[in-house]
């Protein structure tokens, strides 16, 4: 289990993380807003969007879902309208 730490970048929160395998992803707010993931399988190179995640989950304070993959290493990117107060994520 890690503990994700955001960055205040412009007007959005930002955190970056890499998993080896399927994990789940705990995330506490006290607004909703907008909140994407984004994700590449070569490090330091370009993020894609999630398609999806940012409809499913932008009018939610807590999100706790489970992301499950076949490729790894995959690095992945949260950006979020607003501050989040707890952000874990848990491997398999």
């Amino acid at each position: 289990m890690a503990t994700l730490s955001f960055s205040k970048v412009g007007t959005k929160y930002e955190a970056e993380f890499e998993v080896n395998g399927n994990f789940a992803l705990h995330i506490e707010r006290s607004e909703a807003g907008v909140i994407t993931m984004e994700q590449t399988s070569v490090k330091d190179s370009a993020y894609c969007p999630v398609v999806g995640f940012s409809q499913n989950w932008r009018n939610f304070l807590v999100i706790d879902t489970m992301i499950v993959g076949d490729v790894y290493p995959m690095y992945i990117k949260l950006v979020s309208e607003t501050q989040p107060s707890k952000a874990v994520v848990t491997e398999a």
